[in-house]
């Protein structure tokens, strides 16, 4: 597995990831189009990837299997996602749910568990282990402590995938298995980089237990973190607790290198966002945030413009399905969350891309984004999907268009003399004119060159001149001539070196 050393060696508008853009081999923008946010390669070397998930694997095919994981020194990752490990029951008994244990005691180790956890616990070379979707607390927390326990002490292990386990028990009241995973089996995986715990109902008490898992002196490398689609703002009675929030933001302050934070459906008030953002503020190295599904409204958004105003980070913001335009009656919030994130754009330079599908964006709210995108060069994807009810046809053409603009910018900053610009339609051109003093001086000078400036009556060439200053030597050449033929001495010029 190869990791991005570093993020922040690369112009902050470099570090985004283009995944329809053909950089060159071998560039730092190529290494990153391979990249996700979180720095990890998407897929494994097949050599070294055994993929196994939603296979319904019969108990005697994963023992042959597991057999073979435990000795194989070249296996660095494993997926073995959506099997039903934690139900999964010998052939006698399939189908059947194992028999209820005496009251006071716990289920017994599901076998598909325990077969499992001896080829974990043999293997030290695994890098990436992916047991989502194996329902592993339905039947006591016991299969749970047996799987952490296979993975104490592995100093290799960079990414676990522990998503839709009911990590806290049918009745989401269990923390016996959290309680091991945050005081014993984090503090033995130092070098942890991709955690995922997602779809697992952590409340707010299950937040503030899992906040000493993730503090910085814990898992230092920590690129990675996906609490999504929890309810970390509830209390186990599903009454509103801002304490769990508050909790995990305190543990990441000082989590500086982490590249992505999850938060995606976990109730988040606009009060938890205002706490989010501040966290976030601290991150400097956080590309991106996901906070969709939320009950995020226009004030909520306030306190993401006021944030993201200096930031120089964050890459990527995903809204999707927060009711921002909540408040359009109030005076203080007209227009709901989007005219503050127009205002947004007009400032930020380094934000990308922007997700907003169901969000209630808006005809009133495209126009607002349209004045701000004149003005904006960065956002490359803004995604306003399932707005139809509200969005005109039209409008969604015309705000795409504009953000093509942009991208259309990115291409000319890496193919300067090889972009065909009199091969773009009207808007693209003229829109372009509108932004070309955006690039860097040396992209410019090599666009001289470029004759398909040249062939349009958009007056390119003209704004290209404007915007170069004229060299030394000509400059002089100039000052020369206009003293022609005058008594002025021109002693004082410096030479002319060619």
């Amino acid at each position: 597995m190869a990791f991005v050393d570093d993020l922040s060696t690369i112009p902050s508008q470099q570090v985004s990831y283009y995944p329809e853009y053909d950089f060159p081999e071998g560039s730092r923008e190529w290494m990153l189009s391979k990249v996700d946010y979180t720095g990890l390669l998407k897929e494994p070397h097949p050599d070294q990837h055994l993929d196994m998930r939603d296979q319904g694997i019969p108990l005697k095919e994963l023992r042959e299997m597991c057999g073979e994981l435990g000795t194989d020194p070249d296996l660095r990752s494993l997926d073995l996602s959506g099997n039903l490990i934690g139900v999964m029951q010998e052939e006698e008994h399939f189908g059947a749910p194992p028999q209820r244990p005496p009251d006071g005691h716990q289920f017994g180790i599901m076998p598909g568990v325990a077969t499992v956890a001896e080829a974990l616990s043999k293997n030290q070379h695994l890098t990436q282990i992916d047991l989502s979707r194996n329902s592993l607390g339905d039947y006591g927390q016991g299969n749970l402590l047996s799987i952490q326990k296979s993975l104490m002490d592995k100093d290799s292990l960079r990414v676990l995938d522990l998503s839709s386990n009911g990590i806290l028990g049918p009745d989401g009241m269990r923390f016996s298995s959290l309680a091991h995973f945050s005081k014993h089996l984090m503090p033995s995986l130092p070098n942890m980089m991709h955690l995922t715990l997602s779809y697992n109902e952590l409340h707010s008490e299950a937040a503030k237990l899992l906040s000493s898992a993730i503090a910085v002196h814990v898992v230092p490398n920590l690129l990675v973190l996906d609490l999504g689609c929890n309810r970390i703002s509830e209390d186990p009675r599903g009454d509103y607790d801002a304490s769990g929030v508050l909790s995990l933001c305190q543990a990441l302050r000082a989590h500086i290198g982490l590249n992505s934070l999850n938060l995606r459906d976990n109730r988040l008030s606009n009060y938890d966002t205002a706490a989010i953002m501040k966290c976030a503020a601290g991150m400097l190295k956080l590309v991106s945030l996901d906070i969709s599904e939320n009950i995020i409204s226009a004030s909520g958004v306030t306190s993401i413009q006021e944030q993201l105003y200096t930031d120089d980070h964050l890459l990527h913001l995903n809204l999707n399905g927060c009711p921002l335009n909540d408040g359009r009656g109030s005076s203080k919030y007209a227009g709901g969350g989007f005219t503050s994130l127009a205002s947004l754009l007009n400032l930020n330079r380094t934000l990308t891309h922007l997700e907003l599908a169901g969000t209630g964006f808006d005809d009133e709210a495209c126009k607002a984004f349209e004045k701000a995108l004149l003005a904006n060069p960065v956002l490359i994807k803004l995604d306003v999907y399932s707005n139809d009810e509200v969005l005109s046809p039209l409008r969604t053409i015309a705000i795409r268009e504009t953000v093509d603009v942009n991208q259309e910018l990115l291409n000319i900053t890496h193919n300067p003399t090889t972009y065909n610009y009199s091969a773009k339609n009207p808007f693209c051109r003229k829109h372009l004119l509108l932004k070309i003093h955006h690039l860097d001086p040396r992209v410019l000078k090599k666009l001289l060159k470029n004759k398909t400036f040249f062939d349009d009556d958009t007056n390119m060439r003209k704004r290209l001149q404007e915007l170069l200053p004229p060299s030394r030597k000509k400059l002089l050449r100039s000052t020369l001539s206009m003293t022609a033929g005058t008594t002025t001495s021109t002693s004082f010029l410096p030479p002319i070196n060619n």
